[in-house]
């Protein structure tokens, strides 16, 4: 049996640990939020059909080091990455 971890803001979402499964609960707005990469990644990002919105990061990704990485069931609205993309560093 999975444990879940729910995301259900950007402070949720910027917190997620380096290892689990994590699932939306609803639409994410980012708008004014300075997002930092998730490091050292090594899980799975379940969107369960809700958007991140206006997401921002000025390097490396939503995730920076990822070992296994699933993003799955997500959308992804007005994201910009200034440097690599949604993942960056894919091991």
């Amino acid at each position: 049996m999975v444990n879940v971890k729910y995301i259900s803001s950007v402070e949720d979402l910027q917190n997620m640990g380096k290892t689990g499964y994590y699932k939306l609960t609803k639409n994410i707005n980012c708008d004014g939020f300075d997002f930092e990469s998730i490091t050292e990644f090594n899980g799975t990002l379940d969107g369960a059909g809700y958007t991140i919105k206006n997401l921002k990061i000025q390097k490396y990704g939503l995730i920076y080091k990822a070992y296994y990485v699933v993003i799955k069931n997500i959308q992804f609205d007005n994201l910009s990455v200034k440097q690599a993309g949604l993942v960056f560093d894919l091991y």
